[in-house]
């Protein structure tokens, strides 16, 4: 597989999802005439965001297998088809944060539960410099949302789901600091402009959230160019994140924070970690050839937590196979699979798969499509 790079997360998210809205050959999904039924108990349901047309991009939703694919809306408004929407975390708890607005004009923070009731503005949107709303990720009992904003996105915030207490917790990040919830929903983690990782006790008092932070882990933490996602274990004793020089060495590290002590588990050019929710494995993209920031080949990898097992679950020949999330019970993981130098001369089309971990079997679930996630 090759790649625009691993590293193609280059352009932020927010850039992303407006360039692929300019797809002007936009495919049509895989099953858009609805013909699955409904999740079975304990399934999760796949979330991702689609081009319409040049003007919208907007979330999509099926099955785990593809099926009952349809667009997704609320009952409230705020998605039309000159609106352009997007995900860019896992539904928590019944419940969705997303980003939407007219096409390139800031956009506003919408909450809403999975099923499109209840959607409501958080936070609507204002003027620049602050204006500008990214990356909103809900706590794990979709009580709050941290979200970043600011037209550097230097700011980190976080707001009740009930519409209460916005507060900036942090100055002074970048444009993917990704802050990440720890399990238990009291904790927070980010990568900083100091090349840090920042882990923080979320408090609330007098109807403001404040967050004491600590930057225990590495001065040679990689954050640039969306490679550096983090996550927690599931037991939120640990953190796995990403180390080292882009284009040179990016390792994907673990970090013990009751220890203080870390270890590598994956070594060459590694980003975006995802850890399983039964704690077993560790997925993460990885380029495979002589490293170009437009002709790399990148796979999906899993490996197990101490860092034995490694395993290539996707080589694909001639694709870019990135952004592994898994669904809540272990067995599937969605990831992005885009073309050749991807990004180049309009070339924004990306695929939605699904690999079932068992069989070892990869399904395309939709084209023209970016960024999936499973329910938790």
């Amino acid at each position: 597989m090759k790649t625009r790079s691993i590293f193609l997360f280059a352009i932020t998210l927010y850039i992303i999802l407006i360039s692929l809205s300019g797809c002007n050959k936009c495919s049509n999904p895989i099953d858009p005439n609805n013909e699955g039924g409904n999740p079975a108990a304990g399934e999760s349901e796949l979330f991702f965001n689609y081009s319409l047309n040049i003007n919208s991009v907007q979330i999509f939703t099926c099955l785990s297998d593809g099926s009952n694919q349809r667009q997704w809306t609320t009952t409230s408004g705020f998605i039309t088809s000159n609106i352009w929407s997007g995900i860019t975390s896992a539904p928590r708890a019944g419940k969705i944060a997303f980003t939407a607005g007219e096409y390139k004009e800031n956009a506003q923070l919408v909450i809403a539960n999975t099923d499109g009731s209840n959607a409501k503005v958080l936070v609507p949107s204002t003027a620049s410099p602050d204006g500008q709303i990214f990356f909103p990720v809900l706590a794990p009992d979709a009580s709050k949302v941290a979200f970043m904003r600011a037209a550097n996105k230097s700011n980190i915030y976080m707001i009740n789901t009930d519409g209460t207490g916005e507060s900036i917790i942090a100055t002074k990040s970048f444009a993917e600091s990704y802050p990440t919830f720890s399990p238990d929903g009291t904790r927070l983690a980010y990568y900083t402009a100091n090349k840090t990782i920042a882990i923080g006790q979320i408090q609330y008092l007098n109807g403001k959230y404040s967050v004491l932070w600590d930057e225990p882990i590495d001065n040679a933490a990689v954050f640039s160019d969306g490679d550096s996602r983090l996550d927690w274990s599931p037991d939120g004793k640990e953190i796995v994140y990403v180390r080292g020089k882009k284009g040179v060495s990016t390792e994907i590290w673990v970090y013990n924070t009751e220890s203080r002590t870390q270890r590598k588990i994956a070594s060459g050019l590694c980003a975006m970690p995802s850890w399983s929710p039964d704690g077993s494995q560790i997925a993460y993209s990885k380029v495979m050839t002589e490293y170009s920031p437009s002709t790399s080949e990148v796979d999906v990898m899993t490996v197990r937590p101490d860092g034995s097992g490694e395993k290539n679950i996707t080589n694909t020949p001639d694709a870019i196979e990135q952004y592994p999330q898994w669904s809540s019970d272990s067995k599937k993981i969605v990831i992005n699979s885009f073309t050749l130098n991807y990004g180049k001369a309009n070339n924004y089309t990306g695929n939605i798969v699904v690999i079932d971990m068992a069989a070892q079997t990869p399904k395309l679930i939709a084209t023209n499509a970016i960024l999936g996630f499973f329910s938790r």
